[in-house]
């Protein structure tokens, strides 16, 4: 078979209005940061929404939503999903030569699709760990049964840390070769236009001289942590002159605004609405440490992203992140948000330019710095697999 000139992709999401932010730039702009976007690639993105709609977007990207009530229960919706998708792919399934998604939930009705082309997954949530956590038992289990149910329709696994490599071995039962490790190319920026702005913006962000920055960028839900993370400030201020500045946005937002107004910190938290992507580096070098409490995490690539600016970061041991921190703590530390002391005490080291932290700093921005040489690209696997794709 010859080599046509693009790959169709028909990318599966649940609700790409949520995960992008209801803005088709956003969308944009995560399909690239994955490596997908490309001219060479013709991208249907399949969802449900608000209202029924076709859009291009791009030249080669363009989105088909269903009207559904998304926050209907999710089992419900899921089902909903499969059958739309279904009436959907019957109609143009020679059109398309791969099938994407990050979301095991969805792709239950392909088993009713015999011959069908080859489904890539990416494994970015954990879900079965983060149910666990959030002793969600229903939803582990549901998790479970779709795990099982897809296990044999995967063709590729893509994953982004080693608990994830752990993780598609154990539950979704894939060999080694079926399992690719990656990285979201996210780390582009100019970094002199962004320490320059980063002087100004610092000025704005404190409210008073000798404050420290602590910086939370995160989808305002649950599973982030940030309701954890603003506990542990509500700790830290007591001893530390210190401001938080979270930048994201998300259904948890009434919430943590109310804990925030509930514990007079109105003067020592800022939330800032989410912004494009390039903007963010500016403030990862205006702050002081990055604080990241999430109950699960893929990869953390905000962690990675503030290590590459030489922001010191602050975690908890949750997935991907234990890769990035080291299991010696080499490049950040560990932390819980219940035990505030271990913060305070890192914050004044900070303060100090203690030597230990220098070498963290270091050793962190080697990290990341090595892992973007061996930066694997999607957009340069799907050529390679173009013939096994159609086979």
């Amino acid at each position: 078979m010859e080599q046509k000139n693009k790959m169709r992709i028909l990318f599966l999401s649940f609700d790409w209005r949520n995960m992008a932010r209801n803005d088709p730039n956003e969308l944009l702009r995560r399909l690239e940061r994955d490596g997908i976007l490309a001219d060479k690639n013709q991208i249907t993105v399949f969802a449900l929404g608000g209202q029924s709609y076709r859009a291009e977007i791009k030249k080669n990207v363009s989105i088909v939503t269903i009207r559904c009530a998304v926050r209907s229960p999710r089992i419900l919706a899921d089902i909903f999903y499969g059958f739309v998708a279904s009436r959907f792919f019957k109609k143009n399934k020679k059109n398309y030569d791969v099938i994407m998604t990050a979301d095991p939930h969805i792709l239950w009705w392909l088993i009713f699709f015999p011959k069908k082309p080859r489904i890539l997954y990416f494994l970015n949530t954990h879900y079965r760990i983060l149910s666990k956590k959030n002793r969600s038992y229903f939803s582990y289990m549901y998790t479970v049964i779709n795990e099982i149910i897809i296990r044999k329709m995967l063709s590729i696994v893509f994953v982004i840390s080693n608990e994830g490599l752990w993780y598609a071995r154990q539950f979704l039962k894939m060999p080694n070769k079926y399992c690719i490790k990656y990285i979201p190319n996210t780390f582009m920026h100019d970094e002199v236009r962004a320490q320059n702005e980063a002087q100004e913006l610092r000025l704005k962000m404190t409210y008073s001289q000798g404050e420290m920055i602590l910086l939370v960028v995160s989808r305002l839900e649950k599973e982030k942590g940030v309701d954890n993370a603003l506990r542990c400030f509500f700790e830290v201020v007591k001893s530390v002159q210190a401001h938080m500045c979270i930048i994201g946005d998300g259904s948890e937002f009434e919430k943590l605004a109310d804990f925030v107004k509930k514990n007079d910190l109105s003067g020592k938290v800022t939330f800032i609405p989410s912004m494009p992507h390039e903007m963010l580096w500016s403030y990862y070098y205006a702050s002081d440490l990055l604080i990241q409490c999430s109950r699960s995490e893929g990869l953390g690539l905000v962690v990675l992203e503030a290590m590459l600016a030489g922001l010191p970061v602050a975690s908890t041991k949750v997935g991907g992140l234990c890769d990035s921190i080291g299991t010696h703590e080499e490049r950040g530390i560990f932390i819980d948000p219940n035990q505030p002391s271990r913060v305070i005490d890192y914050l004044q080291k900070i303060k100090e330019g203690n030597l230990q932290i220098l070498e963290k700093r270091k050793n962190a921005k080697s990290f990341v710095e090595n892992k973007i040489k061996s930066f694997t690209s999607i957009n340069q696997l799907l050529p390679n697999e173009y013939h096994t794709f159609n086979s």
